[in-house]
């Protein structure tokens, strides 16, 4: 077992912990569709 990976897996689950902490205690507004972030070139025949 690598230490370098079990250091990085605990810290994910932190940060992963503490955006759900985050998103419960302060909602965020819904994000935008994703049509309005990327659009793709209309599709000519």
């Amino acid at each position: 077992e690598r230490p370098l990976g079990r250091t990085f897996f605990q810290r994910a689950v932190r940060e992963l912990q503490a955006a759900q902490t985050a998103a419960a205690s302060a909602p965020q507004p819904p994000p935008q569709p994703a049509a309005q972030q990327h659009q793709d070139p209309p599709y000519i025949p």
